[in-house]
C-alpha cells in the first residue's frame, strides 16, 4: 500500500516522516493496516474534513491522532470525535479513549483548565452515548484502555485512570470539579455551539 512521505512537527519541535513511522508499526505488527491522517486540531474546518475522509475511507478501527493547539487542546477532539460518531457507533465494541498530556504545560492555569475539559468531556460523552460506546480517560494508560479485553470483562466506562492502568487511583485523585456532571454538561452545551459556528463559518 503506497504512502506519500510528509514531516510532522512534533510537540518538541522536531520532525519526524509519517513513513518511519508506519514501517515501525507495521514491522511489530506485520498484519497492521496503517494510514496517515493529517489532522490539525487548531483548525475546526480541518478537523471536520479530516473526519470526513477517514470515514468515506471505510476506516472503522482506528486510533486519533494526538495534538495540541495553542490555547486549549479540547475543541478540536470534540470536534473530530463528533464528525466520527456516526462511523464509531457502527463498530462493534467502540471506546474512546481521552488522554491527558503531562507534558504539555504552557501555563499551570490554562493546562488545567484543558484537562479539566478532557474529563468533562468524557463525562459528557458516557452520558450521551455510555450505552453503545465505552468512554475512558486515560495518561500513560491509553494502550491499555484501547486494547485490554478487562475493559470490556470487567465492564470500565466513564472512568479515570492514573498511571498505570489504575481505575481505583484515578477516582481517589478525581477532582471535585472533574465530578462536576452540571458543569460537564455546561462546557458541552458551549463546545457544540462553538464549533458548529466555527465549521458553518
Amino acid at each position: 500500500m503506497p504512502f506519500s512521505v510528509q514531516d510532522i512537527p512534533n510537540l518538541a519541535g522536531k520532525t519526524f516522516v509519517a513513513n518511519e513511522a508506519i514501517a515501525k508499526i507495521t514491522k511489530v505488527a506485520p498484519g497492521a493496516k496503517v494510514k496517515f491522517l493529517e489532522l490539525k486540531l487548531n483548525d475546526l474546518k480541518q478537523v471536520d474534513a479530516a473526519a470526513k475522509k477517514l470515514v468515506s475511507s471505510g476506516v472503522m478501527i482506528f486510533n486519533t491522532p494526538f495534538a495540541l493547539t495553542s490555547d486549549v487542546n479540547h475543541v478540536g477532539h470534540f470536534a473530530f470525535t463528533m464528525a466520527l460518531m456516526p462511523a464509531i457507533l457502527k463498530s462493534t465494541e467502540p471506546r474512546i479513549v481521552n488522554l491527558n498530556d503531562s507534558s504539555a504545560l504552557s501555563s499551570y492555569q490554562r493546562y488545567g483548565q484543558s484537562k479539566l475539559a478532557n474529563i468533562l468531556f468524557t463525562k459528557s460523552l458516557h452520558k450521551r452515548f455510555g450505552d453503545r460506546i465505552t468512554v475512558l480517560d486515560g495518561a500513560l494508560t491509553q494502550i491499555y484502555l484501547a486494547c485490554s479485553t478487562e475493559i470490556v470483562e470487567k465492564g470500565y466506562k466513564d472512568g479515570y485512570f492514573a498511571p498505570i492502568a489504575d481505575k481505583k487511583r484515578g477516582e481517589k485523585e478525581l477532582s471535585a470539579l472533574g465530578r462536576n456532571e452540571d458543569l460537564a454538561e455546561k462546557l458541552w452545551q458551549f463546545t457544540e455551539n462553538l464549533v458548529k459556528e466555527k465549521i458553518a463559518a
